[in-house]
């Protein structure tokens, strides 16, 4: 329900428009957010209950963007299989905003065979577009301010031309689904009350991850193996001062951002000094710190020899993917000031050379990187400060990615060689800046969430590689992309897919590996909602117009970090072993997949 205007949610707006639709279509009280214990402990919570003559469940729907919708659809109809499956008859209506449907399916923050699926999974399917709509959320959240949420706009909306026409929608109720679907939520439900007991366990892991990725960084940076990156950090930690180039690391420590919150950087390190006149001092982060103790007391999911060899493992298939190796030499550019401190003393014809140097064929252009590096600014600050001298000529993110990505096509040359000219000058006025907001973007892309490795992964194939498998049993490590009942309900070859990275296979039962750590609570929710939803359309497919059973029956949950027991439960419930690293071996053991 998240979508943003002016800094502002546009989901909490649309929500209370809702909710006006829905009072005036059925003329009774709708309650908001009504939080409903479907099974075991887990709660859902739908926008809106209307208590019908058949109970009523309604889903707001709005997005932003299509590209970055896939997580957010596997959350909503995870929403509806939960209560389809566990709360007998109901009824579930979806209202999508900003979307309709025409004979075609049309939004821009929603792909059309998305909108599909949730017109087919959905009882009713309301798709809602206004020409009004958007310039009466723009005038009522300028005339409220601060004061904004989803009761604040209720309070304030009137009952005026959008509000009914939404309400003539809701009242048309376009179909009323059965047949094939409601044999879908007959299945789950039967394959519920078949599960097997499971085991819960509280784990750290997150802190394994983040440090994993750290020592990787620093491997990188410093040039030196694991082990030796691990006693280094370890000679840090005590404080030792015998060791090569110490003052040299611990500066760099210190000016390697992690992590930003409230505009506050949090460092790999911290720096101290001792005294007047004594040397430096630096204090490491709690993740580093966790792991040195943990390490230290040989109380790591597996020993201290398997976790040295799976680092170097991630390291040396890390050093292989370009990504890593840009953005590594871009930070040790920037910590030890070679060619970006020498580039902002460059001319704008100088850059322009070195930019259309570059062979065109190249997805790379090194020199545009070293000119974005040198203005040492975080990329939407530059884009603000760049608009800024350019009012004319307004400057999006794509137009600075496309310099790096060297898209050097005829027909925007002249908007590049502008852009340069502007880089250049702010890079020249800025050359001795601070350049936390550069580093960090770097250092994010290798240790934040986003990171393309996850160290989970290789821990996982390790401790699966210490044991042998057990009869019939495959160990597949090739990514697949598994079709879904989402994907043959909207014909796709695309979207509705699950992709799985790590898997078994017991004679002709596909067993998928979902693998996680997560410091969030919110994103914890956030993910286990998406993958039991994976997990339960992966167990369906549709052959010659029939709802039949595919070859994947279950899947394993490895979690680590702040997944809550209900978060454990609801992925339990979906049909996962849910396990951590720890207990991961034992699971295997208890269904068949390997010996102890």
């Amino acid at each position: 329900m998240l979508g943003t205007c002016r800094g502002v949610q546009k989901g909490d707006y649309y929500e209370a428009v809702a909710w006006k639709a829905l009072e005036l279509a059925f003329n009774r009280p709708v309650v908001y957010e009504p939080d409903i214990l479907v099974e075991n402990g887990v709660h859902t919570k739908p926008d809106f209950f209307v208590d019908l003559k058949i109970p009523t469940y309604v889903h707001v729907c709005y997005w932003s963007a299509k590209e970055t919708s896939h997580a957010k659809f596997w959350r909503t109809v995870s929403e509806i299989a939960d209560i389809k499956c566990r709360l007998g008859k109901t009824r579930n209506m979806c209202i999508i905003f900003e979307s309709s449907y025409d004979g075609e399916y049309f939004s821009n923050g929603w792909y059309p065979e998305f909108l599909h699926a949730f017109d087919i999974l959905f009882d009713d399917a309301v798709f809602f577009s206004h020409e009004n709509l958007i310039d009466s959320y723009e005038r009522s959240a300028r005339n409220l301010g601060k004061k904004i949420g989803t009761r604040t706009f209720y309070e304030k909306i009137k009952k005026d031309e959008i509000v009914e026409s939404l309400a003539r929608l809701i009242r048309k109720k376009r179909k009323k689904n059965g047949g094939m679907i409601e044999k879908l939520w007959e299945m789950e439900r039967r394959e519920f009350k078949n599960l097997s007991p499971y085991d819960i366990v509280e784990n750290d892991g997150y802190f394994l991850r983040n440090s994993i990725l750290q020592i990787v960084l620093l491997m990188g940076l410093l040039k030196l193996n694991a082990k030796d990156t691990i006693d280094t950090l370890k000679k840090i930690s005590r404080r030792s001062i015998e060791f090569p180039y110490r003052e040299e690391i611990i500066d760099i420590l210190c000016k390697l951002p992690i992590a930003i919150k409230d505009k506050r950087y949090k460092y790999i390190a911290s720096e101290k000094r001792q005294g007047l006149a004594g040397p430096f001092y630096c204090t490491l982060n709690e993740e580093l710190n966790w792991f040195l103790h943990a390490y230290m007391n040989e109380s790591l999911p597996t020993d201290n020899v398997s976790i040295i060899d799976t680092i170097e493992k991630i390291f040396e298939k890390s050093s292989q993917k370009e990504w890593f190796k840009e953005n590594v030499e871009s930070i040790r550019e920037e910590l030890f000031c070679t060619d970006v401190k020498k580039a902002s003393d460059w001319k704008i014809e100088k850059w322009y050379e070195l930019y259309t140097s570059v062979d065109k064929k190249s997805r790379y252009n090194r020199y545009a990187e070293m000119l974005i590096a040198s203005t040492k600014m975080g990329i939407y600050q530059l884009i603000t400060e760049i608009n800024k001298r350019l009012e004319s000529k307004k400057i999006t993110r794509t137009d600075i990615r496309s310099l790096y990505s060297n898209a050097q096509g005829k027909d925007t040359e002249k908007k590049r060689r502008l852009l340069i000219r502007t880089l250049a000058e702010i890079s020249h006025e800025r050359k001795d800046a601070v350049s936390s907001e550069y580093i960090h973007r770097k250092v994010a892309r290798i240790v934040g969430a986003q990171s393309a490795v996850n160290p989970l992964e290789e821990l996982v194939c390790s401790i699966v590689n210490r044991h042998r498998l057990g009869k019939d049993v495959e160990f597949i490590r090739n990514p697949q992309n598994i079709p879904t009942l989402i994907s043959d309900l909207t014909k796709s070859l695309k979207l509705g897919f699950w992709k799985v990275k790590i898997s078994f296979k017991k004679k002709d039962e596909l067993i998928p590996l979902f693998i996680s750590a997560m410091k969030e609570p919110a994103d914890c929710a956030h993910k286990a909602d998406e993958f039991s939803a994976h997990l339960r359309f992966a167990k369906y497919r549709i052959s010659n117009g029939k709802i039949l059973p595919s070859g994947i029956k279950r899947g394993i949950a490895v979690l680590e970090g702040s997944y809550s027991h209900k978060d454990k439960i609801a992925l339990h419930n979906a049909g996962y072993h849910v396990c951590s690293l720890s207990t991961l071996p034992k699971v295997l053991f208890k269904i068949g997949l390997v010996y102890l």
